[in-house]
């Protein structure tokens, strides 16, 4: 791990709001997206397992389209 992902993502678990600024390749996309798939994933343990509900769980916004190609990688 990156030394932001060291500093960012155990915050990042806890729930806390995080603004992160650190140079491109350094790891922050990985940091949020790992938070992301937490926080689904805890969702979707609480959520009814007969529910055919299908709900929005998580947006994720970029600025540009590069950045969201590669988050969708």
């Amino acid at each position: 791990p990156s030394p932001i992902q060291l500093q960012a993502l155990p915050l990042a678990l806890l729930g806390l709001d995080l603004l992160i600024q650190a140079k491109s390749g350094t790891g922050k996309t990985l940091v949020f997206s790992i938070t992301a798939l937490e926080f689904v994933q805890a969702i979707d343990n609480d959520d009814n397992e007969n529910s055919t509900v299908i709900t929005t769980k998580v947006i994720m916004l970029a600025p540009t389209r590069e950045i969201a190609q590669q988050i969708v990688q």
